[in-house]
């Protein structure tokens, strides 16, 4: 199973934080192997609300649908999507306080169907560079974010 894990930190509070990223239809803002991504069904984002994400990966646009499956304000959501292939993503997103702002660790497995799992090595080296990619991402939009905010009256 590929799977990348990164923490970073942010000045934000752990509420904006949380609230941000547990809307995953954010993640065209910040990652940018998402062309794009948005929330399928109505409401607060709560156990099954799904959302459809489009990512670019080798060249190639992947559907997936992904589903909240715990979401435990403001300490922990968990995401699993799916395409059509059979490919599973289960993300995992973790929020604490630390010091003035939020500490954010950020657990990504890819999980491939039948005989795909031959390419798990290669695959599991090719999510340590998007993932790197998605992290740095989200590093600079919560710091644009925190930028506006200091900006703001």
């Amino acid at each position: 199973m590929a799977n990348c894990r990164k923490t970073l930190t942010t000045s934000l509070p752990v509420d904006e934080v949380f609230a941000f990223l547990a809307d995953f239809s954010n993640a065209a803002e910040w990652d940018p192997g998402v062309v794009s991504a948005s929330k399928l069904d109505a409401g607060p984002v709560a156990p099954g609300t799904r959302f459809e994400v489009v990512s670019k990966f080798l060249g190639q646009d992947v559907r997936l649908v992904y589903t909240a499956v715990q979401v435990d304000a403001p300490e922990r959501v968990v995401f699993e999507g799916t395409t059509d292939a059979g490919l599973r993503s289960i993300d995992t997103l973790t929020f604490a306080k630390s010091g003035r702002g939020t500490e954010i660790t950020y657990d990504a497995q890819l999980v491939l169907p039948g005989l795909l799992y031959l390419a798990d090595l290669p695959l599991h080296l090719l999510f340590q560079w998007i993932g790197r990619d998605a992290i740095e991402g989200l590093s600079r939009t919560l710091r644009e974010r925190t930028a506006a905010r200091q900006a703001a009256p």
